[in-house]
């Protein structure tokens, strides 16, 4: 193989596509392992199944290990490539091998953009569950829900947005629970955003933001039931922020001021599943103008 060069052998390595190859490859002889560190191999694991990693860079440690400030660059370039050699594989591990529950990961209700009479159907009557629904126990306020302002045209969309209880986040399903009183139309689609970045906590509708990822649209059943929609992978949120996206409007009522029929969305709860991530924190920073986004290794002392 020495034939072949280190270039197109790393090139050929990188064909590796399962994590096993590649823990195995590592571990052939010295050579192999050194072109598996060069080649980065766990990096473009953890890049290929989770693409949001793409868009963020990620902090293991110093690139200068203790006790070598004096080292020649050789030996800092072997320990930079050893230290993200297991980074990598420490951080694909703490993304796949972790359990994953039933927990709802939102952490706080940010806001709506658009609420009908608040703060009696603000955003954070989603956060709580009714285990009883009737039309009776609705007029009685027996149980909560979000209300959007009425719109004259029904496929004017709204969104809700959340902040999740850990700032880096692998999300596997919603749930998402319906209103459904009287008059009821259908919502076509939902569609989930998550965020890069954090933004100051906000009472307003909330500002644009840059999203890592952007789910495809979901079709919402008009029953009153707890409905369940599992992303076709788990999805790494960085950045504490999702956004549920409602694609139109399930209710109508005439306006009390120009007797106009109105298009409103109720939501009684939202439910984000997911597993928080616990050795791994995002953090965003600034320099010379630019701003730096990181997932942060917790579990690394500082050098």
């Amino acid at each position: 193989m020495e034939r072949l060069g280190a270039d197109t052998i790393i090139c050929i390595l990188k064909h590796l596509t399962a994590p096993a190859d590649v823990a195995s490859a590592s571990i052939v002889c010295r050579s192999w392992r050194q072109y598996v560190l060069e080649g980065q191999l766990w990096r473009e694991v953890c890049r290929r199944e989770f693409p949001e990693l793409q868009l963020i860079e990620v902090e293991f440690a110093d690139c200068v290990a203790r006790g070598s400030e004096g080292a020649g660059s050789s030996h800092v370039f072997q320990s930079t490539l050893e230290k993200y050699h297991h980074g990598y594989n420490r951080l694909y591990r703490e993304f796949t091998e972790t359990s994953v529950s039933d927990r709802n990961c939102i952490g706080a209700a940010i806001a709506a953009s658009s609420t009908d009479e608040f703060p009696r159907e603000s955003i954070h009557e989603t956060l709580y569950a009714n285990p009883t629904k009737s039309w009776m126990r609705w007029m009685n306020d027996q149980w909560s829900n979000w209300s959007s302002k009425g719109q004259r045209d029904p496929e004017v969309p709204e969104t809700l947005t959340y902040k999740l209880v850990s700032s880096v986040c692998l999300i596997h399903e919603i749930k998402f629970d319906l209103l459904k009183p009287n008059s009821i139309l259908e919502i076509p689609y939902i569609r989930r955003d998550f965020q890069l970045v954090e933004f100051p906590w906000t009472s307003g509708p909330p500002p644009e933001y840059t999203w890592t990822f952007v789910s495809q649209e979901y079709p919402v059943l008009k029953e009153d039931v707890l409905q369940v929609f599992k992303l076709s992978r788990p999805v790494l949120c960085v950045g504490q922020i999702l956004q549920v996206e409602l694609l139109g409007r399930t209710q109508m009522c005439f306006s009390n001021e120009d007797v106009a029929l109105l298009y409103y969305i109720c939501i009684c709860h939202v439910n984000v599943v997911g597993t928080p991530i616990r050795n791994f924190a995002f953090r965003s920073s600034s320099a010379g103008g630019v701003i730096y986004q990181t997932v942060v290794d917790l579990t690394l002392p500082n050098t």
